[in-house]
């Protein structure tokens, strides 16, 4: 009873009449159990009565009672009724057969009569996995069979029409588990809610499992007009398959809800169904059966009159995989050997203040404590956040490898999460024994890579996340494997004041607030397990920071500032220079070609740091970027505030920027040496921003630098600042009075930049403008044919091509994620679109019987997009060798926007709004109404986000989507959507040769025929002198 967004059908064909219900199964079957509800109570040696107001997990309003549940003139009847009791203003019914009666495959029928739900009344029927007490959800797996009253039902008016099915599986709980869910609406003449029994019939076996309402006979026929659910489930021993978890025995459900999650209501003046005290909603349940294949061998049961499944009736735990692919990070460490024993070094440890440790551990330190601090409910406590987190049992054995409890939490439903160790107002807790000779040490595990939640840690002022995502901008220190290891952090103190900013506790003689505190954000069900926190002193475990950085990637723009000592800047190639930074080395260096001196004179030209930001001006250190012993800008976020910004701009009299065109570049350098928190830097110039760095919030990742301690240069073209500022860098250039140069950086108290040499300059040698790739060609040749090199192009990634394109890319396919409407669909987003059809070939030259063409409404939003159903799509292999490809036509001056996961940029001669962001054009295709082939290197998209798929091993959400605009009748017209390289395999990539700057002379070519220009290609692979080259 899990909810979900389902995919509505109307079932127009289904049958129209009651009488046409059967109870008769097809030959070879014989019925292995069924309940009658004869009689006067319920049979409790196969049902149990549920008794509860934990609202199911689904926030809904009933507290379960056994009053309720009642068996009365061959019925079981189930009762809501709006009363108060337990705190909760409305009482029903709830029954399971878990444990009792279970079965596996069958056809499996029951006779209902629903009630009334409008509004706000929810009846269930629906099994799980009698392995759920071992398992738990949805390992188990869940099958909703029939579920009514939902939002979308009251939001038509069709509530006496609208049902459901779902099945939900997975290893982690939450948003990030599987699902495959249908949304169905009953005949006009044969309503659901119609106060008459419906029979509801269930045909599962090793191959699938399908759903029918009200089934005539067991003919195709028949079974065509009345399925309302299926899906294909063959057994697989494989955790991520869907029939991993539908094989094996299923026990019922049968309850009736009041308000929650499905229906949208969440208070009980919501609850019109039921708008008095007193009032009832009554759900009748004539009788359930079950009858088996004689032939079917895997088929299972078990009753109190008989059993079938053997000893074990429960599928085998299959064990999570190895994480061949998570990193522990410089501080982390597996917690145990491989005879379960703690890596631990107890001998050496000593000092320890515990904060939260078991028995064992608090037993082991024994005399080498300096402070006990565990909770007691009197001073020290462990508070969940307004009940943000939901307590789960643990099992196993601790990170120690004691057979001890640990902390398993999962994400409740309230859309964010926080527990701390914290004292009360009786007295804090004396840490002020804590310097920088301590260890803070804290032990995670994780049991399922779904999902791979990350955590934010704090410990008094400091911050850091644990993950592979950074938690509310928080840095990652490391990551911990979901297989079900335990993995210690041991992280010296000095580390967290880094961290901090500072001191690392307020006051820590008494310190009254979250010593350590943890966030694992807002998806219900996200899992949290952790042990064992605890200070130490210990002179052998490792203190320092790492200091080398060898994996950061510097881009296409950047290069070492510095060989030997000396400048590798060419100033013998500068044709002319416009100064709007730099020290008086480089002003003089420039003077023979410098046009325009904007320097720092405080009289026009000024560097503001910004009043009400966090930057405080520090003083230099060591040579400039050009090898002097001159100044340069270093600043340090030291406030508290949530920002911080500085740049150069004119006050009176604006700068004349008007030669600066596209022949022209932007020179400015930077260096750091914080490999620990990276920073990024975000970079403004005039209209265009980027980032510097590794992690953005929308903004391009133009590059990054080492951080090193060394300077790099960035030389970045004009043309592409144009780009990134939607076509125009400088309003009024000619007497420009903002910011030509701007800095801000990543907000993290004791985070620097470091930068100088800022100046415009053209080249001697490149009068011409240096080229920005457009990624653009025409899709089809004179004669009509596709100008795609599916000869030279392979590993195809499929997303949304159609059959003739299929079949011509199909030798070469790595993955394909088309549309099938089992795990893969296009979603047109609330009706903002319209599809239809326009005759003509498609962009590959195939007449398939016209193309789709999406028409944006009056909603005044638009969007569509390529998403996962029932099974994610892994998409891992997505590197800097691929490209994304599309074809696009229009007639139209609109421009796009289009989302490959967190990564967004448009397509059109303009940039496009959404949510008050700007997203800058990446390239535009002719508006001829022809077709047109878009290659985008994978790097550029990579480019557009911190992490471009949140967990790119298994993409359940929107792969791509497309944005249009609000204005009605705008069209989108694409197709054939795939990624590609150039389908050599991994190993053959040791046979290209490795170029990190193309020479400028000779033509070269995307792997897909596109001409590329310029001496500052993206990463990729291309084409030159019929040769590849891979640029890095």
């Amino acid at each position: 009873m899990k909810r979900i967004c389902t995919f509505m059908l109307s079932a127009l064909a289904l049958p129209l009449s009651l009488s046409a219900q059967t109870t008769t199964p097809p030959t070879g079957y014989k019925m292995v159990w069924s309940d009658e509800f004869n009689g006067t109570s319920l049979d409790t040696k196969v049902w149990n009565i549920e008794e509860n107001g934990n609202g199911g997990g689904n926030q809904e309003l009933q507290y379960y009672r056994k009053e309720n549940v009642a068996v009365a003139n061959g019925n079981l009847v189930l009762t809501a009724r709006r009363e108060n009791y337990n705190n909760k203003q409305f009482t029903s019914g709830r029954i399971n057969s878990r444990d009792k009666a279970y079965f596996k495959h069958g056809i499996i029928q029951a006779r209902i009569k629903f009630p009334k739900t409008a509004n706000g009344v929810w009846p269930a029927y629906w099994m799980m996995g009698n392995d759920y007490g071992k398992l738990g959800w949805p390992r188990c797996g869940e099958i909703d069979i029939v579920e009514t009253g939902n939002a979308e039902g009251i939001k038509n008016g069709t509530q006496t029409r609208h049902f459901g099915a779902t099945l939900h599986w997975g290893t982690s709980a939450g948003a990030n588990h599987k699902q495959y869910g249908t949304s169905y609406l009953a005949p006009e003449n044969n309503p659901l809610q119609n106060d008459e029994y419906h029979i509801i019939t269930t045909e599962w076996d090793g191959q699938f499992l399908s759903m029918y309402y009200d089934l005539k006979d067991f003919t195709v026929a028949a079974k065509n007009k009345a399925r309302f659910y299926s899906a294909t489930i063959p057994a697989s021993t494989n955790s991520a398959d869907i029939g991993h978890y539908f094989q094996k025995p299923f026990f019922f459900i049968f309850n009736l809800a009041v308000g929650g999650n499905y229906t949208g209501i969440y208070n009980a003046g919501g609850i019109t169904a039921l708008p008095n005290a007193g009032d009832e909603a009554k759900m009748f349940v004539d009788w359930v059966r079950v009858y088996q294949d004689e032939a079917d061998a895997e088929a299972q049961y078990k009753t109190p009159d008989g059993d079938n499944t053997g000893s074990n009736p429960d599928t085998p735990i299959t064990p999570e995989a190895p994480d061949t692919k998570t990193e522990y990070g410089y501080w982390g460490s597996k917690a145990l050997d491989a005879s379960g024993t703690t890596t631990f070094d107890f001998k050496n440890s000593y000092d320890a203040v515990l904060i939260s440790t078991s028995t064992g551990v608090t037993n082991a330190f024994s005399e080498k404590t300096k402070a006990d601090y565990n909770v007691d409910n009197n001073k020290h406590f462990l508070y969940i956040w307004e009940n943000t987190y939901n307590a789960e049992p643990s099992s196993g054995v601790n990170s120690f490898g004691f057979g001890e409890t640990f902390n398993h939490f999962t994400v409740g439903t309230v859309g964010w999460s926080g527990l701390g160790f914290a004292s009360n107002k009786n007295g804090g807790k004396d840490l002020s024994m804590i310097d920088d000779e301590y260890i803070f040490h804290i032990g995670f595990r994780g049991t399922s890579t779904d999902g791979h939640t990350s955590h934010k840690v704090t410990v008094g002022n400091a911050a850091f996340t644990v993950g592979n995502n950074s938690v509310e901008g928080a840095t990652i220190i490391g990551d911990f494997k979901r297989d079900g290891t335990w993995t210690y952090f041991d992280i010296p103190v000095t580390i967290l004041k880094t961290l901090a900013g500072g001191e690392l506790f307020d006051n820590a003689a008494d310190y009254t607030g979250n010593v350590v505190a943890i966030l694992s954000g807002g998806t219900q069900g996200a899992d949290l397990q952790f042990d064992n926190i605890f200070f130490y002193k210990n002179p052998n475990v490792k203190k320092g920071v790492p200091t080398e950085d060898n994996t950061t990637k510097i881009g296409q723009y950047a290069t070492k500032a510095l060989e030997g000592g000396q400048s590798t800047f060419d100033f013998t190639n500068v044709s002319k220079a416009v100064l709007i930074g730099t020290s008086s080395g480089v002003t003089d260096a420039l003077t023979d070609v410098t046009v325009k001196n904007y320097n720092v004179d405080e009289k026009t030209n000024f560097f503001w740091i910004w009043d009400g930001g966090d930057y405080t001006g520090l003083p230099s250190n060591g040579k400039n970027s050009f090898g002097w012993d001159e100044s340069s800008t270093r600043l340090q976020v030291t406030g508290n505030s949530t920002w911080c910004g500085a740049g150069y701009a004119s006050q009176g009299t604006g700068k004349d920027l008007s030669m600066i065109d596209d022949t022209w570049y932007l020179h400015f350098a930077m260096r750091g040496d914080d490999a620990l928190t990276h920073p990024s830097q975000t970079v403004t110039v005039g209209n265009a921003v980027f980032v510097i760095g590794n992690a953005t919030s929308g903004q391009q990742i133009v590059g990054d630098y080492r951080r090193d301690g060394e300077w790099y240069n960035f030389d970045i073209p004009v043309a592409k600042l144009k780009q990134i500022g939607g076509g125009t860098l400088f309003n009024d250039a000619a007497n420009f009075m903002g910011n030509v140069f701007a800095v801000a950086t990543t907000h993290n108290k004791g985070a620097e930049v470091n930068f100088d040499q800022v100046f415009f300059y053209s080249k001697k040698d490149g009068g011409e403008t240096p080229d920005i790739p457009t990624y653009v060609k025409a899709a089809l040749d004179n004669e009509g044919k596709s100008t795609f090199d599916v000869e030279n192009t392979g590993n195809y990634v499929l997303i949304g091509t159609t059959g003739g394109v299929s079949t011509t890319l199909a030798k070469k396919v790595k993955a394909d994620y088309n549309v099938d409407d089992v795990n893969s669909a296009l979603y047109i987003w609330e009706g903002t679109m319209t599809a239809s059809n326009e005759s003509g070939v498609n962009s590959f030259g195939y007449d398939e019987g016209g193309y789709p063409v999406y028409t944006v409404g009056t909603v005044g939003w638009s969007g569509l997009g390529y998403a996962s159903k029932a099974k994610g799509k892994d998409m891992s292999m997505l590197d800097d060798t691929y490209y994304l490809h599309l074809g696009m036509k229009a007639t139209n001056n609109a421009s796009y926007l289009i989302a490959v996961g967190n990564a967004k940029f448009a397509i059109g001669a303009s940039a496009f709004v959404d949510g008050g962001t700007s997203y800058a054009p990446l390239c535009d295709f002719p508006r001829d109404g022809k077709w047109y082939n878009i290659d985008i290197p994978y790097s550029e998209i990579e480019a557009r986000a911190t992490k471009v798929f949140d967990n790119a091993e298994d993409v359940t959400g929107n792969v791509l989507y497309f944005l249009a605009g609000g204005t009605t009748g705008t069209k989108l017209t694409f197709d054939q959507i795939f990624f590609y390289n150039d389908g050599s395999v991994p190993s053959g990539i040791d046979a290209v040769k490795q170029n990190n700057a193309t020479t400028g002379n000779n033509r070269t070519y995307t792997l897909s025929g596109v001409e590329v220009k310029g001496d500052n290609l993206p990463k990729g692979i291309y084409i030159r002198n019929g040769k590849k080259i891979i640029v890095r």
